[in-house]
């Protein structure tokens, strides 16, 4: 990736997506409070999850972007044979594209801040 709004464009998909989900998960935490399910207290802790990855990924943090990855990774192993399992390895490459992403802005920032000085 060559500049910093490539970089920003390659994590846009995972964050949209990580977004959405700490949506999906808090809504189930909000109803599980007053209607029993069987996630629990689960539900917050996968919103809070979802809503760290994000903002991780909104301020281009390398570690967000691993973070997701390994959740997803974890997950797919664990729903192996499942239809979960699919979601998982479909999110594994976005994770890895943002993962590239925020590599190389973290390059892309370095080099720009050594050629001001």
């Amino acid at each position: 990736m060559e500049t910093i709004e490539a970089t920003k464009l390659a994590r846009m998909p995972v964050l949209v997506l990580s977004l959405f989900g700490a949506a999906i998960w808090s809504i189930i935490a909000i109803v599980g409070v007053f209607h029993p399910s069987t996630y629990r207290s689960w539900s917050f802790l996968y919103a809070v999850l979802f809503i760290t990855i994000s903002w991780g990924l909104l301020k281009m943090r390398r570690e967000a972007a691993i973070a997701g990855f390994i959740f997803f990774l974890i997950g797919f192993f664990f729903n192996w044979g499942s239809s979960q399992a699919i979601r998982d390895a479909l999110m594994l490459p976005l994770y890895g594209l943002a993962i590239r992403g925020t590599f190389a802005y973290v390059r892309l920032c370095g080099n720009s801040n050594l050629e001001k000085q």
